[in-house]
């Protein structure tokens, strides 16, 4: 049996949703880029784009899990604290320290966008639960 992600309709809102903010975070980077900003392009890169994409992977598992198995999305949705608190620790770490961003800046936009996304990953996998 081939095992195929679901495209629901709420799917593909989701979907575009995440490449247009991606989309926004790459271009304003190059605004910045243009301008000889570097530590704004990274700040909207390692703010913005980073979380998105990780978030995008976990509504793609979500989705996967959905299809297997409703308790272990209910875990995976739980187990969820701990590897966003990792993740978010080591991004701060990661701009901070490697790439000397500036901290205010910088973990403001990563909070909001973290804060933005958790909350339509929160959205997505209640209508996932309520499918089943």
């Amino acid at each position: 049996m081939k095992d195929r992600l679901r495209v629901e309709k709420f799917s593909t809102i989701i979907l575009l949703g995440y490449l247009i903010m991606i989309f926004k975070s790459i271009l304003m980077g190059v605004v910045a880029w243009s301008y000889d900003k570097p530590g704004i392009m990274g700040v909207l890169f390692l703010g913005t784009a980073t979380p998105i994409l990780f978030s995008l992977w976990n509504c793609v598992v979500m989705n996967y899990l959905a299809r297997r198995n409703k308790d272990k999305l209910v875990g995976f949705n739980m187990l969820q604290f701990l590897t966003k608190a990792v993740f978010m620790c080591f991004m701060t770490y990661v701009g901070i320290v490697w790439f000397s961003l500036p901290t205010i800046a910088y973990v403001f936009t990563l909070c909001g966008t973290w804060f933005m996304f958790h909350v339509i990953e929160a959205f997505y996998a209640q209508q996932l639960l309520m499918e089943l």
